[in-house]
């Protein structure tokens, strides 16, 4: 386990993101899942980022250390004046606990209860975003992570938890009661018209991560109130960007 260090460094980290988030409010958005999370995230933030100051979780710091350095956007130091600037970057976080964002966009890297209830010491997600849950050869779908993943969604509204359906969600009787149908992502569905009926523009990227990540995002667009034309512009943004990079 933690070294008595270690753990004392996580605690003061949850403290200080707890502290910040305490004084700011911003809406956080939690991604949990198996697979994907990183594409989920950078999509969700880059839309929701055209209305509202958002900003997506560094890199993958989705751990007990790293989530709170997320959150407080402190990167974890390597090297002896990395820890300088990080030791100066947590006190003047301490002393201006305020963060500029009115969105966070985080990642939660769960694999059973502690990790969970480590996580949620750190920031209780207003909504939380559960990726395709799909066994990989690497990854397997355990029942410590899903006795995890109850753990997160048992603090969220069940309104506000947005999820794709899954063979592992549908076995798991206490987690199905918590997920609304309402809140389900139709990925063979158009991810536009269902929330915006009247944008005629429509964007299926691939990969099952980076879909996944189109239907959250405009979900959660239209469940934070941005304005039509936005999201028709980004739409049209992003299509663009993807014809050129297959056309490299």
């Amino acid at each position: 386990g933690d070294s008595l260090y270690h753990r004392l460094i996580k605690s003061t980290l949850a403290f200080a993101a707890r502290r910040s988030i305490s004084k700011s409010k911003p809406i956080v958005i939690g991604i949990v899942g198996l697979q994907g999370k990183t594409t989920v995230k950078r999509t969700i933030a880059s839309l929701l980022n055209e209305e509202k100051r958002t900003r997506a979780g560094m890199l993958s710091y989705n751990t007990g250390f790293g989530l709170p350095l997320s959150i407080l956007g402190i990167k974890s130091p390597v090297g002896f004046t990395e820890r300088l600037t990080f030791i100066k970057q947590y006190v003047i976080r301490l002393i201006s606990p305020m963060l500029e964002e009115e969105v966070l966009v985080l990642e939660y890297g769960i694999t059973n209860t502690s990790d969970a209830a480590e996580l949620l010491q750190c920031a209780q997600p207003d909504w939380l975003v559960i990726t395709e849950l799909t066994a990989s050869e690497t990854i397997g779908i355990t029942s410590e992570f899903l006795d995890g993943l109850l753990q997160l969604v048992a603090k969220t509204t069940s309104e506000q938890i947005v999820w794709v359906d899954s063979e592992a969600l549908r076995r798991e009787k206490a987690l199905n009661r918590k997920l609304s149908p309402d809140s389900m992502l139709q990925l063979h569905d158009g991810a536009v018209s269902k929330y915006y009926p009247t944008i005629s523009e429509e964007f299926t990227p691939a990969g099952r991560g980076a879909l996944t990540g189109l239907h959250a995002a405009v979900f959660l667009a239209k469940k934070l109130g941005l304005r039509e034309e936005t999201v028709e512009e980004w739409i049209k943004k992003e299509r663009s960007q993807h014809v050129r990079s297959n056309m490299l």
